[in-house]
Protein backbone atom coordinates (compact mmCIF):
# COMPACT_ATOMS: atom_id res chain seq x y z
CA UNK A 1 0.00 0.00 0.00
CA UNK A 2 3.18 2.49 1.07
CA UNK A 3 4.27 1.47 -2.58
CA UNK A 4 1.63 2.63 -4.49
CA UNK A 5 1.22 5.94 -2.29
CA UNK A 6 4.38 6.15 -3.44
CA UNK A 7 4.31 5.74 -7.15
CA UNK A 8 1.37 8.06 -7.33
CA UNK A 9 2.91 10.71 -5.52
CA UNK A 10 5.86 10.64 -7.91
CA UNK A 11 3.62 10.58 -10.71
CA UNK A 12 1.93 13.43 -9.88
CA UNK A 13 4.68 15.18 -9.07
CA UNK A 14 5.99 14.63 -12.55
CA UNK A 15 3.19 16.11 -14.10
CA UNK A 16 2.84 19.01 -11.81
CA UNK A 17 6.32 19.84 -12.92
CA UNK A 18 5.69 18.97 -16.93
CA UNK A 19 2.71 21.97 -16.50
CA UNK A 20 5.24 24.80 -15.00
CA UNK A 21 7.94 23.90 -17.78
CA UNK A 22 4.99 24.55 -20.21
CA UNK A 23 3.87 27.40 -18.50
CA UNK A 24 7.42 29.05 -18.50
CA UNK A 25 8.02 27.75 -22.41
CA UNK A 26 5.13 29.98 -23.84
CA UNK A 27 4.57 32.48 -21.00
CA UNK A 28 6.61 35.27 -23.50
CA UNK A 29 4.72 34.46 -26.51
CA UNK A 30 1.72 35.22 -24.12
CA UNK A 31 3.48 38.53 -22.35
CA UNK A 32 4.46 40.28 -26.15
CA UNK A 33 0.63 39.47 -27.50
CA UNK A 34 -0.78 41.04 -24.69
CA UNK A 35 1.65 44.36 -24.63
CA UNK A 36 0.67 44.59 -28.22
CA UNK A 37 -2.79 43.96 -27.90
CA UNK A 38 -3.55 46.25 -24.87
CA UNK A 39 -1.04 49.58 -25.35
CA UNK A 40 -4.08 51.55 -26.96
CA UNK A 41 -6.49 50.14 -24.12
CA UNK A 42 -3.99 51.32 -21.15
CA UNK A 43 -3.04 54.55 -23.36
CA UNK A 44 -7.39 55.08 -23.02
CA UNK A 45 -7.36 54.99 -19.27
CA UNK A 46 -5.51 58.35 -19.11
CA UNK A 47 -9.21 60.23 -20.27
CA UNK A 48 -11.21 58.19 -17.25
CA UNK A 49 -12.20 59.95 -14.58
CA UNK A 50 -14.06 59.45 -11.41
CA UNK A 51 -17.13 61.59 -10.65
CA UNK A 52 -18.57 62.52 -7.17
CA UNK A 53 -21.28 64.87 -5.93
CA UNK A 54 -21.08 67.05 -3.49
CA UNK A 55 -23.18 68.17 -0.51
CA UNK A 56 -23.41 71.96 0.52
CA UNK A 57 -25.21 72.94 3.48
CA UNK A 58 -25.76 76.59 4.20
CA UNK A 59 -23.16 77.56 1.21
CA UNK A 60 -20.46 75.71 2.90
CA UNK A 61 -19.45 71.76 2.29
CA UNK A 62 -20.71 68.79 3.79
CA UNK A 63 -19.75 65.55 2.48
CA UNK A 64 -18.95 64.32 -1.03
CA UNK A 65 -19.55 60.65 -2.52
CA UNK A 66 -18.12 58.98 -5.27
CA UNK A 67 -21.07 58.41 -7.88
CA UNK A 68 -19.94 57.28 -11.06
CA UNK A 69 -17.48 57.68 -14.01
CA UNK A 70 -16.80 59.75 -16.90
CA UNK A 71 -14.57 61.05 -19.08
CA UNK A 72 -12.66 63.32 -21.20
CA UNK A 73 -12.89 65.41 -24.55
CA UNK A 74 -11.88 68.07 -26.29
CA UNK A 75 -8.96 69.47 -27.89
CA UNK A 76 -4.91 68.19 -27.48
CA UNK A 77 -4.20 70.59 -24.91
CA UNK A 78 -6.30 71.30 -20.97
CA UNK A 79 -9.49 69.86 -22.41
CA UNK A 80 -12.49 70.94 -19.71
CA UNK A 81 -15.56 68.61 -20.85
CA UNK A 82 -16.66 65.68 -19.44
CA UNK A 83 -18.89 62.93 -20.42
CA UNK A 84 -21.33 60.62 -18.26
CA UNK A 85 -24.62 58.86 -17.65
CA UNK A 86 -27.92 61.51 -17.06
CA UNK A 87 -28.50 58.69 -13.79
CA UNK A 88 -24.66 59.64 -12.69
CA UNK A 89 -25.10 63.14 -12.60
CA UNK A 90 -28.03 62.85 -10.55
CA UNK A 91 -27.63 60.10 -8.31
CA UNK A 92 -27.98 61.74 -5.10
CA UNK A 93 -30.88 63.68 -4.76
CA UNK A 94 -31.65 66.37 -1.96
CA UNK A 95 -33.75 64.07 0.13
CA UNK A 96 -31.71 61.46 0.34
CA UNK A 97 -28.81 63.28 1.53
CA UNK A 98 -31.02 65.22 4.31
CA UNK A 99 -31.38 61.57 5.64
CA UNK A 100 -28.10 60.26 4.93
CA UNK A 101 -26.33 63.06 6.92
CA UNK A 102 -29.50 64.33 9.03
CA UNK A 103 -29.77 67.46 7.81
CA UNK A 104 -32.23 70.08 9.60
CA UNK A 105 -35.26 70.51 8.15
CA UNK A 106 -34.29 74.61 8.53
CA UNK A 107 -31.09 74.20 6.57
CA UNK A 108 -30.41 74.67 2.88
CA UNK A 109 -28.84 71.96 0.78
CA UNK A 110 -27.45 72.26 -2.73
CA UNK A 111 -26.09 69.77 -4.95
CA UNK A 112 -23.44 69.70 -7.06
CA UNK A 113 -20.55 67.75 -8.83
CA UNK A 114 -16.66 67.63 -9.29
CA UNK A 115 -14.10 65.22 -10.49
CA UNK A 116 -11.38 63.73 -8.86
CA UNK A 117 -7.81 64.67 -9.61
CA UNK A 118 -5.66 63.19 -7.23
CA UNK A 119 -6.77 61.86 -3.69
CA UNK A 120 -8.87 64.41 -2.52
CA UNK A 121 -7.69 67.02 -5.07
CA UNK A 122 -10.99 67.65 -6.88
CA UNK A 123 -12.62 70.04 -9.90
CA UNK A 124 -15.84 71.22 -9.97
CA UNK A 125 -17.68 70.67 -12.84
CA UNK A 126 -21.82 72.47 -14.08
CA UNK A 127 -23.98 70.68 -16.89
CA UNK A 128 -24.13 72.19 -19.84
CA UNK A 129 -27.00 69.44 -21.48
CA UNK A 130 -28.37 66.93 -20.83
CA UNK A 131 -30.34 63.76 -21.92
CA UNK A 132 -32.73 61.62 -19.89
CA UNK A 133 -34.34 59.31 -22.74
CA UNK A 134 -30.22 59.05 -23.94
CA UNK A 135 -29.04 58.57 -20.35
CA UNK A 136 -26.07 61.03 -21.09
CA UNK A 137 -25.16 64.52 -19.27
CA UNK A 138 -22.38 67.06 -20.85
CA UNK A 139 -20.35 68.50 -18.09
CA UNK A 140 -18.11 71.32 -18.24
CA UNK A 141 -15.24 71.42 -15.73
CA UNK A 142 -14.12 75.13 -14.07
CA UNK A 143 -10.54 75.08 -15.09
CA UNK A 144 -8.68 72.56 -17.74
CA UNK A 145 -6.54 69.52 -16.49
CA UNK A 146 -3.74 68.90 -18.17
CA UNK A 147 -2.74 65.34 -16.69
CA UNK A 148 -5.05 63.54 -18.77
CA UNK A 149 -5.80 62.65 -22.29
CA UNK A 150 -9.11 63.88 -24.18
CA UNK A 151 -10.54 60.64 -25.35
CA UNK A 152 -10.97 60.12 -29.74
CA UNK A 153 -14.66 59.33 -30.59
CA UNK A 154 -15.50 57.11 -33.12
CA UNK A 155 -18.35 56.45 -35.82
CA UNK A 156 -20.22 53.78 -33.66
CA UNK A 157 -22.39 53.17 -36.48
CA UNK A 158 -19.44 51.15 -37.78
CA UNK A 159 -19.19 48.89 -34.71
CA UNK A 160 -19.98 44.77 -35.73
CA UNK A 161 -21.09 41.93 -34.32
CA UNK A 162 -18.69 39.79 -32.58
CA UNK A 163 -15.52 42.39 -32.48
CA UNK A 164 -13.72 43.16 -29.20
CA UNK A 165 -14.84 46.01 -26.87
CA UNK A 166 -13.45 47.27 -23.47
CA UNK A 167 -15.24 49.30 -20.45
CA UNK A 168 -13.75 51.61 -18.80
CA UNK A 169 -14.07 52.73 -15.10
CA UNK A 170 -14.00 52.85 -11.07
CA UNK A 171 -16.59 49.87 -10.57
CA UNK A 172 -17.87 50.35 -6.53
CA UNK A 173 -16.83 46.87 -5.48
CA UNK A 174 -12.81 47.30 -6.95
CA UNK A 175 -12.91 50.80 -5.27
CA UNK A 176 -14.43 49.63 -1.86
CA UNK A 177 -11.23 47.18 -1.57
CA UNK A 178 -8.70 49.52 -2.59
CA UNK A 179 -6.99 51.37 0.30
CA UNK A 180 -5.36 54.02 -1.35
CA UNK A 181 -8.00 56.06 -3.04
CA UNK A 182 -5.72 57.80 -5.76
CA UNK A 183 -8.13 57.53 -8.15
CA UNK A 184 -5.58 58.21 -11.63
CA UNK A 185 -5.50 56.44 -14.90
CA UNK A 186 -3.52 53.65 -12.73
CA UNK A 187 -6.82 52.81 -11.09
CA UNK A 188 -8.89 52.65 -13.87
CA UNK A 189 -10.50 49.02 -14.26
CA UNK A 190 -10.79 47.53 -17.16
CA UNK A 191 -13.12 44.35 -18.48
CA UNK A 192 -12.61 43.07 -21.82
CA UNK A 193 -15.95 41.48 -23.78
CA UNK A 194 -17.75 41.14 -27.43
CA UNK A 195 -20.31 42.92 -29.53
CA UNK A 196 -23.55 40.66 -29.18
CA UNK A 197 -25.80 43.34 -31.21
CA UNK A 198 -26.42 46.61 -32.15
CA UNK A 199 -30.38 47.86 -31.62
CA UNK A 200 -32.74 50.18 -30.32
CA UNK A 201 -33.03 49.77 -26.65
CA UNK A 202 -35.65 51.75 -24.48
CA UNK A 203 -33.94 53.03 -21.46
CA UNK A 204 -36.67 55.77 -20.25
CA UNK A 205 -39.70 56.11 -22.59
CA UNK A 206 -38.01 56.19 -26.61
CA UNK A 207 -35.73 54.04 -28.21
CA UNK A 208 -32.19 54.73 -28.26
CA UNK A 209 -29.43 53.12 -30.26
CA UNK A 210 -27.09 51.09 -27.53
CA UNK A 211 -24.54 48.41 -28.28
CA UNK A 212 -24.98 44.94 -26.38
CA UNK A 213 -21.89 43.65 -25.39
CA UNK A 214 -20.09 41.15 -22.84
CA UNK A 215 -17.50 44.10 -21.11
CA UNK A 216 -19.02 43.44 -17.33
CA UNK A 217 -20.50 46.80 -16.21
CA UNK A 218 -21.01 47.05 -12.66
CA UNK A 219 -21.95 49.11 -10.00
CA UNK A 220 -19.71 52.86 -10.26
CA UNK A 221 -18.28 52.36 -13.67
CA UNK A 222 -21.52 53.11 -15.23
CA UNK A 223 -20.83 57.00 -17.07
CA UNK A 224 -17.26 55.22 -18.43
CA UNK A 225 -16.20 54.69 -22.01
CA UNK A 226 -17.04 51.46 -24.25
CA UNK A 227 -13.44 51.57 -26.58
CA UNK A 228 -12.80 49.54 -29.49
CA UNK A 229 -9.71 47.68 -29.71
CA UNK A 230 -7.93 50.88 -30.73
CA UNK A 231 -8.78 53.09 -27.57
CA UNK A 232 -11.50 54.95 -29.19
CA UNK A 233 -14.63 55.38 -27.72
CA UNK A 234 -17.87 53.91 -29.32
CA UNK A 235 -20.31 53.78 -26.07
CA UNK A 236 -21.06 55.24 -22.39
CA UNK A 237 -21.46 52.34 -20.23
CA UNK A 238 -24.95 52.46 -19.61
CA UNK A 239 -27.16 49.48 -18.09
CA UNK A 240 -27.12 46.20 -17.35
CA UNK A 241 -29.32 43.03 -17.64
CA UNK A 242 -31.89 42.51 -14.49
CA UNK A 243 -33.22 39.45 -15.52
CA UNK A 244 -32.80 36.43 -13.09
CA UNK A 245 -30.43 34.01 -14.70
CA UNK A 246 -29.16 36.38 -17.46
CA UNK A 247 -26.63 38.68 -15.69
CA UNK A 248 -23.72 38.68 -18.57
CA UNK A 249 -25.37 41.51 -20.73
CA UNK A 250 -24.23 45.13 -20.67
CA UNK A 251 -25.94 47.67 -22.62
CA UNK A 252 -23.73 51.05 -24.13
CA UNK A 253 -25.62 54.25 -25.34
CA UNK A 254 -23.74 54.87 -28.74
CA UNK A 255 -21.61 57.63 -29.12
CA UNK A 256 -22.98 59.30 -31.70
CA UNK A 257 -25.80 60.10 -29.84
CA UNK A 258 -23.76 62.40 -27.76
CA UNK A 259 -21.46 63.36 -31.09
CA UNK A 260 -24.55 64.78 -32.82
CA UNK A 261 -25.06 67.22 -29.86
CA UNK A 262 -21.71 67.87 -29.38
CA UNK A 263 -21.43 69.12 -32.73
CA UNK A 264 -24.90 71.24 -32.27
CA UNK A 265 -23.48 72.87 -29.14
CA UNK A 266 -19.73 73.58 -30.99
CA UNK A 267 -18.04 71.76 -28.85
CA UNK A 268 -14.33 70.33 -29.58
CA UNK A 269 -13.90 67.00 -29.71
CA UNK A 270 -11.12 64.39 -31.34
CA UNK A 271 -12.73 62.48 -34.09
CA UNK A 272 -11.08 59.09 -35.25
CA UNK A 273 -12.41 59.87 -39.31
CA UNK A 274 -11.29 63.20 -39.13
CA UNK A 275 -10.13 63.58 -42.84
CA UNK A 276 -5.93 63.22 -43.78
CA UNK A 277 -4.13 66.66 -43.05
CA UNK A 278 -3.56 67.77 -46.40
CA UNK A 279 -0.02 69.78 -46.43
CA UNK A 280 0.16 73.17 -47.11
CA UNK A 281 0.49 73.18 -51.36
CA UNK A 282 3.56 75.28 -52.86
CA UNK A 283 2.04 78.47 -54.59
CA UNK A 284 1.26 78.05 -58.06
CA UNK A 285 3.57 79.54 -60.71
CA UNK A 286 2.58 83.42 -60.84
CA UNK A 287 3.11 85.05 -64.25
CA UNK A 288 6.42 86.78 -64.81
CA UNK A 289 6.22 90.16 -63.12
CA UNK A 290 7.89 93.20 -65.46
CA UNK A 291 11.40 93.74 -64.74
CA UNK A 292 12.12 97.29 -63.51
CA UNK A 293 11.88 99.95 -66.04
CA UNK A 294 10.49 97.12 -68.32
CA UNK A 295 6.38 97.78 -69.76
CA UNK A 296 5.32 94.08 -69.83
CA UNK A 297 1.85 93.06 -69.92
CA UNK A 298 1.52 90.60 -67.45
CA UNK A 299 -0.27 86.92 -68.56
CA UNK A 300 -3.37 85.92 -66.51
CA UNK A 301 -3.25 82.83 -65.58
CA UNK A 302 -5.34 79.30 -66.64
CA UNK A 303 -8.09 78.40 -65.09
CA UNK A 304 -7.93 74.85 -64.07
CA UNK A 305 -11.19 73.20 -63.75
CA UNK A 306 -11.21 71.38 -59.83
CA UNK A 307 -12.06 68.01 -59.59
CA UNK A 308 -15.35 67.14 -58.07
CA UNK A 309 -15.28 67.23 -54.19
CA UNK A 310 -16.78 63.69 -53.43
CA UNK A 311 -14.34 61.94 -55.08
CA UNK A 312 -11.69 63.52 -53.47
CA UNK A 313 -13.28 62.74 -49.81
CA UNK A 314 -13.40 59.22 -50.97
CA UNK A 315 -9.69 59.15 -51.63
CA UNK A 316 -9.15 60.74 -48.40
CA UNK A 317 -10.98 58.57 -46.65
CA UNK A 318 -9.55 55.22 -48.31
CA UNK A 319 -6.32 56.82 -47.32
CA UNK A 320 -6.94 56.95 -43.52
CA UNK A 321 -8.07 53.71 -43.63
CA UNK A 322 -5.61 52.19 -45.47
CA UNK A 323 -3.04 54.26 -42.70
CA UNK A 324 -4.54 52.32 -40.40
CA UNK A 325 -4.22 49.16 -41.52
CA UNK A 326 -1.54 45.94 -39.22
CA UNK A 327 0.84 45.26 -41.78
CA UNK A 328 2.99 43.16 -38.62
CA UNK A 329 1.80 39.80 -39.61
CA UNK A 330 1.36 40.59 -43.26
CA UNK A 331 4.18 39.51 -46.09
CA UNK A 332 6.76 41.46 -46.96
CA UNK A 333 5.84 42.03 -50.94
CA UNK A 334 2.12 42.60 -50.35
CA UNK A 335 3.37 45.47 -47.35
CA UNK A 336 5.89 47.25 -50.57
CA UNK A 337 2.90 47.28 -53.07
CA UNK A 338 0.50 48.41 -50.44
CA UNK A 339 2.84 51.18 -49.36
CA UNK A 340 3.49 52.01 -53.32
CA UNK A 341 -0.22 52.15 -53.83
CA UNK A 342 -0.41 54.46 -50.56
CA UNK A 343 2.16 56.35 -51.31
CA UNK A 344 0.89 57.56 -55.13
CA UNK A 345 -2.54 57.75 -53.18
CA UNK A 346 -1.45 60.48 -51.09
CA UNK A 347 0.67 61.99 -53.78
CA UNK A 348 -2.76 62.66 -56.22
CA UNK A 349 -4.41 63.65 -53.18
CA UNK A 350 -2.25 66.55 -52.35
CA UNK A 351 -2.47 67.55 -56.14
CA UNK A 352 -5.01 70.27 -56.36
CA UNK A 353 -4.88 69.90 -60.35
CA UNK A 354 -5.51 66.14 -60.24
CA UNK A 355 -7.74 65.39 -62.79
CA UNK A 356 -11.33 63.52 -61.91
CA UNK A 357 -9.67 59.82 -63.78
CA UNK A 358 -6.60 59.91 -61.64
CA UNK A 359 -8.19 60.49 -58.20
CA UNK A 360 -10.36 57.34 -59.03
CA UNK A 361 -7.73 55.41 -60.67
CA UNK A 362 -5.86 56.32 -57.11
CA UNK A 363 -8.48 54.90 -55.12
CA UNK A 364 -8.72 51.56 -57.16
CA UNK A 365 -5.24 51.21 -56.98
CA UNK A 366 -5.38 51.58 -53.40
CA UNK A 367 -8.22 49.35 -52.64
CA UNK A 368 -6.54 46.26 -55.26
CA UNK A 369 -3.06 46.74 -53.15
CA UNK A 370 -5.16 46.44 -50.01
CA UNK A 371 -7.03 43.28 -51.01
CA UNK A 372 -3.60 42.08 -52.14
CA UNK A 373 -2.21 41.55 -48.36
CA UNK A 374 -1.39 38.42 -47.94
CA UNK A 375 -0.83 36.88 -44.03
CA UNK A 376 2.37 35.21 -43.24
CA UNK A 377 2.01 31.22 -43.22
CA UNK A 378 3.29 30.77 -39.89
CA UNK A 379 1.14 32.76 -37.80
CA UNK A 380 -1.51 30.41 -37.87
CA UNK A 381 0.78 27.78 -36.77
CA UNK A 382 1.74 29.70 -34.08
CA UNK A 383 -1.73 29.84 -33.16
CA UNK A 384 -2.29 26.26 -33.44
CA UNK A 385 0.50 25.59 -30.97
CA UNK A 386 -0.82 27.67 -28.84
CA UNK A 387 -4.07 26.60 -28.44
CA UNK A 388 -2.61 22.69 -28.39
CA UNK A 389 0.07 23.35 -25.27
CA UNK A 390 -2.87 25.13 -23.75
CA UNK A 391 -5.57 21.94 -24.22
CA UNK A 392 -2.48 19.48 -22.62
CA UNK A 393 -2.29 21.97 -19.91
CA UNK A 394 -5.81 21.31 -19.30
CA UNK A 395 -5.61 17.82 -19.73
CA UNK A 396 -3.09 17.15 -17.05
CA UNK A 397 -5.09 19.29 -14.58
CA UNK A 398 -8.06 17.29 -14.80
CA UNK A 399 -6.37 13.83 -14.56
CA UNK A 400 -4.52 15.76 -11.66
CA UNK A 401 -8.12 16.55 -10.28
CA UNK A 402 -9.24 13.01 -10.78
CA UNK A 403 -6.30 11.38 -9.27
CA UNK A 404 -6.58 13.65 -6.18
CA UNK A 405 -10.49 13.21 -5.76
CA UNK A 406 -10.31 8.97 -6.71
CA UNK A 407 -7.57 8.57 -4.01
CA UNK A 408 -9.45 10.21 -0.74
CA UNK A 409 -13.22 9.01 -1.83
CA UNK A 410 -13.27 5.72 -0.29
CA UNK A 411 -11.80 7.19 2.83
CA UNK A 412 -14.42 10.46 3.01
CA UNK A 413 -17.01 7.88 2.36
CA UNK A 414 -15.84 5.52 5.64
CA UNK A 415 -15.62 8.83 7.56
CA UNK A 416 -19.10 9.59 6.64
CA UNK A 417 -20.62 6.64 7.47
CA UNK A 418 -18.64 6.64 10.18
CA UNK A 419 -20.72 10.24 11.34
CA UNK A 420 -23.87 8.86 10.10
CA UNK A 421 -23.90 6.48 12.64
CA UNK A 422 -23.13 8.60 15.20
CA UNK A 423 -25.99 11.27 14.70
CA UNK A 424 -28.25 8.10 14.80
CA UNK A 425 -27.06 7.23 17.53
CA UNK A 426 -27.06 10.71 19.60
CA UNK A 427 -31.14 11.17 18.32
CA UNK A 428 -29.96 13.82 15.64
CA UNK A 429 -31.57 13.65 11.98
CA UNK A 430 -29.44 13.52 9.26
CA UNK A 431 -27.92 16.84 7.57
CA UNK A 432 -29.74 18.93 9.81
CA UNK A 433 -28.97 22.45 9.11
CA UNK A 434 -27.76 25.15 11.73
CA UNK A 435 -30.71 27.61 10.85
CA UNK A 436 -27.94 30.32 9.81
CA UNK A 437 -29.28 33.15 7.73
CA UNK A 438 -27.20 34.55 4.78
CA UNK A 439 -24.12 36.53 5.28
CA UNK A 440 -24.03 40.27 5.19
CA UNK A 441 -24.40 42.54 2.33
CA UNK A 442 -21.29 42.23 0.06
CA UNK A 443 -19.78 45.82 -0.60
CA UNK A 444 -21.68 46.82 2.67
CA UNK A 445 -18.30 48.11 5.01
CA UNK A 446 -16.88 50.79 6.99
CA UNK A 447 -16.86 54.05 6.06
CA UNK A 448 -20.40 55.02 5.90
CA UNK A 449 -22.03 58.81 7.55
CA UNK A 450 -21.17 59.07 11.40
CA UNK A 451 -24.46 58.87 13.11
CA UNK A 452 -25.82 61.79 15.03
CA UNK A 453 -25.99 64.23 11.90
CA UNK A 454 -23.58 65.98 8.96
CA UNK A 455 -20.11 66.59 9.28
CA UNK A 456 -19.50 70.21 8.37
CA UNK A 457 -16.07 69.58 8.30
CA UNK A 458 -16.41 67.71 4.78
CA UNK A 459 -16.23 63.67 4.70
CA UNK A 460 -16.09 61.50 2.07
CA UNK A 461 -18.80 58.91 3.21
CA UNK A 462 -19.10 55.47 1.54
CA UNK A 463 -21.17 55.49 -1.56
CA UNK A 464 -24.56 54.51 -1.27
CA UNK A 465 -26.30 56.45 -3.90
CA UNK A 466 -25.81 56.13 -7.77
CA UNK A 467 -22.84 55.23 -10.01
CA UNK A 468 -24.30 52.01 -11.27
CA UNK A 469 -25.78 50.73 -14.22
CA UNK A 470 -29.26 51.59 -14.22
CA UNK A 471 -31.03 47.56 -14.34
CA UNK A 472 -33.08 46.67 -16.55
CA UNK A 473 -35.66 44.34 -17.16
CA UNK A 474 -37.53 43.26 -20.17
CA UNK A 475 -40.13 41.32 -18.44
CA UNK A 476 -40.66 39.12 -15.41
CA UNK A 477 -37.94 36.63 -14.23
CA UNK A 478 -40.35 33.95 -14.83
CA UNK A 479 -39.75 31.77 -11.56
CA UNK A 480 -42.59 30.01 -9.56
CA UNK A 481 -45.27 32.01 -7.13
CA UNK A 482 -43.52 31.89 -3.60
CA UNK A 483 -43.38 28.76 -2.32
CA UNK A 484 -45.00 28.02 1.21
CA UNK A 485 -45.31 25.12 3.80
CA UNK A 486 -48.90 23.94 4.86
CA UNK A 487 -49.91 24.79 1.54
CA UNK A 488 -53.78 25.96 1.98
CA UNK A 489 -53.36 27.90 5.60
CA UNK A 490 -52.96 31.23 5.51
CA UNK A 491 -49.85 31.98 6.79
CA UNK A 492 -46.20 31.25 5.34
CA UNK A 493 -43.70 30.06 7.72
CA UNK A 494 -40.03 30.26 6.85
CA UNK A 495 -37.38 27.64 8.05
CA UNK A 496 -34.58 29.29 10.15
CA UNK A 497 -33.27 29.53 13.23
CA UNK A 498 -35.04 32.05 15.52
CA UNK A 499 -34.13 31.86 18.72
CA UNK A 500 -34.69 34.68 20.67
CA UNK A 501 -36.60 36.43 18.01
CA UNK A 502 -40.06 37.80 19.87
CA UNK A 503 -43.35 36.94 17.51
CA UNK A 504 -43.25 39.29 14.10
CA UNK A 505 -44.98 39.42 11.32
CA UNK A 506 -45.17 41.31 7.75
CA UNK A 507 -48.81 40.94 6.31
CA UNK A 508 -48.98 41.39 2.51
CA UNK A 509 -51.52 43.69 1.03
CA UNK A 510 -51.85 42.23 -2.12
CA UNK A 511 -53.42 39.07 -0.78
CA UNK A 512 -53.28 39.13 2.86
CA UNK A 513 -50.37 36.24 3.29
CA UNK A 514 -48.91 36.76 6.74
CA UNK A 515 -45.05 36.03 6.77
CA UNK A 516 -43.58 35.20 10.07
CA UNK A 517 -40.70 36.86 10.91
CA UNK A 518 -38.00 34.28 13.21
CA UNK A 519 -34.69 35.09 12.43
CA UNK A 520 -31.88 38.05 13.28
CA UNK A 521 -31.47 38.79 10.03
CA UNK A 522 -34.52 37.93 7.88
CA UNK A 523 -34.10 38.93 3.72
CA UNK A 524 -36.61 39.66 1.31
CA UNK A 525 -36.25 39.95 -2.47
CA UNK A 526 -37.10 38.13 -5.48
CA UNK A 527 -33.91 35.88 -5.77
CA UNK A 528 -35.29 32.82 -3.84
CA UNK A 529 -31.18 31.23 -3.09
CA UNK A 530 -30.42 34.26 -1.35
CA UNK A 531 -33.54 34.97 0.46
CA UNK A 532 -35.98 34.02 3.41
CA UNK A 533 -38.70 35.51 1.83
CA UNK A 534 -39.22 35.55 -1.83
CA UNK A 535 -41.58 38.23 -3.87
CA UNK A 536 -41.07 36.17 -7.25
CA UNK A 537 -43.99 37.90 -8.85
CA UNK A 538 -43.03 41.30 -8.64
CA UNK A 539 -40.33 42.12 -11.10
CA UNK A 540 -39.95 45.81 -9.61
CA UNK A 541 -38.65 44.23 -6.33
CA UNK A 542 -34.88 43.52 -6.44
CA UNK A 543 -32.88 40.19 -6.06
CA UNK A 544 -31.94 41.08 -2.26
CA UNK A 545 -34.32 44.15 -1.74
CA UNK A 546 -34.60 44.68 2.05
CA UNK A 547 -33.20 42.86 5.23
CA UNK A 548 -35.71 42.95 8.69
CA UNK A 549 -33.49 43.07 11.69
CA UNK A 550 -33.73 41.99 15.20
CA UNK A 551 -31.32 43.50 17.92
CA UNK A 552 -31.48 44.89 21.01
CA UNK A 553 -34.86 44.51 21.87
CA UNK A 554 -36.03 46.30 18.78
CA UNK A 555 -36.93 45.56 15.04
CA UNK A 556 -35.21 47.80 12.11
CA UNK A 557 -35.53 47.64 8.27
CA UNK A 558 -32.87 48.10 5.32
CA UNK A 559 -32.54 49.17 2.64
CA UNK A 560 -29.91 47.29 0.20
CA UNK A 561 -29.46 50.39 -2.21
CA UNK A 562 -32.03 49.16 -4.84
CA UNK A 563 -33.57 51.06 -7.80
CA UNK A 564 -36.65 51.52 -6.55
CA UNK A 565 -36.21 52.11 -3.43
CA UNK A 566 -38.29 51.25 0.04
CA UNK A 567 -40.39 53.62 2.14
CA UNK A 568 -41.82 53.35 5.64
CA UNK A 569 -45.31 55.31 5.95
CA UNK A 570 -44.57 57.25 2.68
CA UNK A 571 -40.81 57.59 3.88
CA UNK A 572 -38.25 56.70 1.31
CA UNK A 573 -35.22 55.33 3.31
CA UNK A 574 -31.55 55.34 2.15
CA UNK A 575 -29.69 52.74 0.95
CA UNK A 576 -27.61 50.57 3.84
CA UNK A 577 -29.09 52.94 6.40
CA UNK A 578 -31.47 51.30 9.43
CA UNK A 579 -34.48 52.10 10.20
CA UNK A 580 -36.53 51.19 13.56
CA UNK A 581 -40.29 49.87 12.97
CA UNK A 582 -43.00 50.07 15.10
CA UNK A 583 -46.49 47.79 14.92
CA UNK A 584 -48.63 48.96 12.41
CA UNK A 585 -45.83 50.67 9.99
CA UNK A 586 -46.95 50.21 6.39
CA UNK A 587 -43.68 49.01 4.23
CA UNK A 588 -43.50 49.32 0.47
CA UNK A 589 -40.53 47.17 -1.38
CA UNK A 590 -41.10 48.99 -4.55
CA UNK A 591 -44.91 48.72 -4.80
CA UNK A 592 -45.45 46.13 -3.23
CA UNK A 593 -46.76 46.68 0.18
CA UNK A 594 -46.65 45.19 3.66
CA UNK A 595 -48.08 46.00 6.61
CA UNK A 596 -45.03 45.29 10.03
CA UNK A 597 -46.97 43.72 12.93
CA UNK A 598 -45.65 42.65 16.27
Amino acid sequence: MKRTKAKRTKTLSLLLGLCMVLGLLFAPVQNVLAAEANESILEARKGVLQVAAVVKVDGEEAAYTHVGTGFLVGGQDGAQTVITNHHVAHALTEQAARESLGIPAESKVEIGLCVIVKRDVRINASTVNESAQADFSILKLEQPIYDRAPLTLADSDNVATTQEVYALGFPGIVQDLQTDGVYTSDDVTVTQGIVSKTSDVTLVDSPIACITHSAQVTYGNSGGPLVDQNGYVIGINTIMSNEEGNHDYFFSTKINEVREVLDALGIEYIFADDPVPQPESESAETPAESSAGENTETTAPVETEAPESGLREELGAAIQMADGLALDNMTQDSIDNFNAALDAAKAVYNNDAAADEEISQAIADLNTAQDGLLEKSGMNTTLIIIIAVAAIVVIVVVVIIIVAVSSSSKKKKAQEAMRQKERIAQGMAPGRGSGMGPGPVPGMGSGGPAPGGWNPSGQNFQQPFGGGPAPFSAASDGSAETSVLNDGASETTVLGGGQGVPPAALVRSKNGERVTINKQMFRIGKERRRVDYCISDNTNVSRLHADILYKNGAFYILDNNTTNGTTVNGSSLAGGQEHMLKNGDVIKLADEEFRFQM
